[in-house]
Formats: C-alpha cells, structure tokens, sequence
C-alpha cells in the first residue's frame, strides 16, 4: 500500500489509512517470529525472512509518520477519540 500525503486526504481516508498502517505493523511483528521458526526447518523460507523484515522496518518508518502528523498537524487525536 502507498502511503498519501496525509495533507491531501479527508477524515475517512485518515482513519483508513492510520488503521490500515497500525494494523500491518502489528500483523508483521507477529509474523515474523513465525516465519523465523518456520525458515530453521524449511529452507524454502529463510528468503522470505529478510524481505518481512524489510517490509516491516517499512511499515515502522509510515507508522512514526502516522504517529507525528497526528501528533503534529491534528493535535493528538488519539486522545480526543477523532479516530476511534
């Protein structure tokens, strides 16, 4: 997924995006463990393990993003349930 000028982007497309961000990160980071422990008995996998975690330093970088505009440009929405 391509990460948008969060500028341009209206209220729903935020909360899409956000959850979307948060939710792959999470996903990932439990992922990867998996992956990990499959990749020692498959050897199949063990390529598989240094692109997840690419993609998951990735995703780490869109979160801090997130986490900054939200912080930065919408006043911590997280506390005031705007995205909730």
């Amino acid at each position: 997924m391509a990460c948008p000028e969060f500028e341009l982007c209206s209220p729903d497309e935020l909360r899409h995006y956000f959850k979307a961000i948060y939710k792959a990160e999470y996903k990932g980071d439990e992922l990867l463990p998996l992956l990990v422990d499959a990749a020692r008995h498959n050897a199949k996998y063990r390529r598989y393990v240094i692109a997840v975690q690419h993609k998951i330093k990735t995703l780490r970088y869109q979160r801090r993003d997130v986490d900054c505009f939200r912080k930065n440009d919408l006043g911590c929405p997280e506390l005031n349930g705007w995205l909730s």
